[in-house]
């Protein structure tokens, strides 16, 4: 009976995570003092393999209005941990990446369950990223949401293997804003404020610049549900805001990202027309929390 409801939601977590942090290009006001600079820039390495280990909890409570007339709520919770793993197909002139995405494995725990998902049924992602982290392009998304998995809400990981970096040099307490649009599974702004913390954070190994960025923002989204245990195809409209706080830690040595940790919080409202026939909730509005932790894992062979 939930399964429209559920697709929407992890629908919005894929979204959630979908605009967090990948978008930068305006520089950041130039230093103009005496202390020490730092420019922070991809740097892409053709076929190099990078391997993100990332753990992912989601909670939920939403309250849906059933064909009866009487409201249910519901409190699912969801972790999910994935190996993911990147590779930079092709460099192009200007420094932007064509950037390869695809799982090594992924566990999900449902209330209560240990599901090992078979990482063949995912699609690989591919990417087009610039040097500040702009996501020109993406490809892959399409495919994964038409696929009609519950479980790949994971893939909205993907996008944080991009942090939010400005054109320039900067100096710690720098900060910029950046309002861009949402990823093309839905529509609206999100506005991004992000400051330099520090130039010399250890992270292991790595010296990492650490960046705190804020997001807020608002949205609107339409998933399509096939057909399921006797329900009909529909489409699931819905919308609402979002506000999260994230933390990079991002190696300007290596000209990678090393480790992000952040929590998203969206508000959501959506509506199944023409189901409540076949016993389908017809509508819900609730709130969901992320918390994703993400962190470069040690070289492995190819």
């Amino acid at each position: 009976m939930l399964f429209k409801m559920t697709r929407m939601i992890l629908a919005c977590t894929t979204l959630a995570l979908l605009v967090t942090p990948s978008h930068a290009q305006d520089a950041a006001q130039a230093p103009t003092d005496n202390r020490p600079t730092v420019t922070l820039a991809y740097k892409y390495i053709p076929d190099e393999l990078l391997r993100y280990k990332m753990v992912t909890e989601t909670t939920m409570d939403m309250d849906i209005s059933t064909t009866t007339g009487q409201n249910m709520n519901i409190k699912p919770a969801v972790k999910t941990t994935s190996i993911l793993r990147q590779r930079a197909k092709s460099i192009q002139p200007n420094g932007d990446a064509e950037v390869a995405i695809a799982f090594e494995s992924m566990r999900m725990e449902v209330m209560g369950r240990t599901i090992n998902v078979p990482t063949d049924k995912l699609p690989i992602m591919y990417m087009l990223i610039s040097p500040t982290g702009v996501t020109k392009r993406i490809e892959g998304l399409g495919s994964a949401a038409g696929a009609g998995m519950d479980s790949i809400s994971s893939m909205s990981d993907t996008n944080q293997f991009t942090a939010l970096l400005p054109e320039g040099a900067l100096h710690v307490g720098d900060a910029w804003t950046k309002t861009v649009p949402m990823p093309n599974m839905a529509s609206g702004q999100i506005r991004a404020d992000s400051q330099l913390l520090s130039v010399n954070t250890k992270v292991g190994d790595y010296t990492v610049a650490k960046i705190k960025q804020t997001l807020t923002g608002t949205f609107t989204q339409t998933v399509q549900v096939p057909a399921r245990n006797g329900a009909p195809a529909s489409t699931v409209n819905g919308g609402g805001n979002l506000s999260g706080d994230v933390t990079e830690y991002f190696s300007p040595a290596k000209g990678q990202l090393i480790k992000s940790t952040g929590t998203i919080k969206m508000h959501i409202g959506m509506a199944v027309p023409g189901v409540q026939a076949y016993g389908q909730p017809g509508s819900g509005s609730g709130n969901l929390t992320m918390k994703t932790t993400m962190i470069l894992l040690p070289p492995a062979h190819k």
